[in-house]
């Protein structure tokens, strides 16, 4: 697959505003309080480069038994690694914090339970309500993530069947979100949280984000299609404004920052070429599983601050704080242990298709 330099632009867009929402923690009552809300879409913005990505590196590809056993090779490389040492550093980190100050601003040791700790290793968490969010902190993305690369090989090659191959896609989305909502319900979790709730997070609701990231693949060089979505793109976030506070947003919010995203993309393609940005994007990945740490310590130290300097201003450097030194750590992160692990899921993935030729050779 050719790099392409403004998708890793959108991840470095993605990740500012995920660590935006995260360190508004100091931020003052006002519009910038209210921005940062919106910070958390960052996480749709994710998806939607995930499924066009995917598609990019499956055009050409055949889908059969050993070819699905590659690709999920690939993905378990690129994400279990990264988020197993999250998951072993947040446990020592707040049995740290618990011994030394009798607290701990993530999940009390006491709540890492066996079936939290399975359904986060099997990356199912995402359809289990209590390990949802909770052992890793934002760990519901990369449940929702892995679940989609699951079934993605077969996503995609039904688009290439336009009216059948995604009206097959849809209905069962739409069943699994009524199979959430009504599971939501047993647990008594129904509408807790809006946008930050069980139903939000699950796989169902998220679902139209990635199908746009493959309607995106499928029609990006068509001018009629990215003229649409750049016109859609402003009513689609004046939307996601206006509902993102109802009862029900959250059931719309996902497609509409979808919407949103996919104008920005097209607007972007042609703008960003070896940004710095570019280079945030790469290292993504690490500043996600790493930013929660360095915001929920650093953040509540820079606020002391408020004695001395304007609010407004502890905000910016609270972001620009937090931003700075995840990048530092996630720097370490991705070189000493992503990249290593990228490559290697790349070989073993190679050596199952090696394989296979062999076998048809003989």
């Amino acid at each position: 697959m050719n790099r392409l330099n403004y998708v890793d632009a959108l991840r470095g867009i993605a990740i500012m505003l995920v660590v935006f929402v995260h360190s508004s923690a100091s931020f003052p009552p006002g519009l910038l309080t209210t921005l940062s809300h919106f910070g958390q879409f960052g996480v749709q913005l994710f998806f939607l480069v995930s499924a066009f990505t995917l598609s990019v590196a499956s055009d050409h590809a055949r889908l059969n038994r050993q070819t699905y056993l590659a690709f999920m090779v690939r993905r378990f490389f690129r994400i279990a690694p990264l988020y197993y040492l999250a998951l072993a550093g947040y446990y020592f980190f707040s049995q740290m914090s618990e011994r030394i100050a009798g607290q701990t601003p993530f999940l009390p040791t006491t709540e890492y339970t066996i079936s939290k700790v399975l359904a986060n290793l099997l990356f199912l968490h995402g359809f289990y309500p209590d390990a949802n969010n909770s052992i890793v902190p934002g760990g519901w993305s990369i449940a929702t993530e892995f679940s989609f690369y699951a079934i993605f090989p077969f996503i995609f090659q039904l688009s290439k069947k336009w009216r059948v191959g995604f009206l097959l896609i849809a209905v069962p989305a739409f069943a699994g979100l009524l199979l959430m909502l009504f599971a939501a319900r047993l647990t008594g979790r129904l509408g807790e949280g809006g946008n930050n709730s069980f139903p939000f997070y699950n796989l169902f609701n998220q679902m139209p984000v990635f199908l746009l990231g493959i309607l995106l693949y499928h029609f990006r060089a068509n001018l009629n299609f990215r003229r649409t979505l750049k016109i859609a793109a402003l009513p689609a976030a004046l939307l996601l404004v206006a509902v993102f506070d109802t009862k029900w947003g959250w059931l719309v919010t996902p497609l509409l920052a979808g919407i949103t995203f996919c104008g920005l993309a097209v607007i972007v393609e042609n703008r960003v070429h070896g940004s710095w940005l570019c280079r945030l994007g790469e290292l993504s990945f690490s500043i996600y599983l790493a930013h929660f740490a360095v915001a929920w310590t650093v953040v509540p130290q820079i606020r002391r601050l408020d004695a001395i300097f304007a609010p407004d201003l502890v905000a910016v450097l609270s972001y620009v704080g937090v931003l700075t030194m995840t990048i530092a750590l996630a720097t370490v992160l991705h070189h000493s242990i992503e990249r290593h692990f990228i490559a290697r899921g790349r070989r073993l993935s190679a050596r199952v298709i090696a394989s296979t030729q062999v076998r048809l050779v003989r």
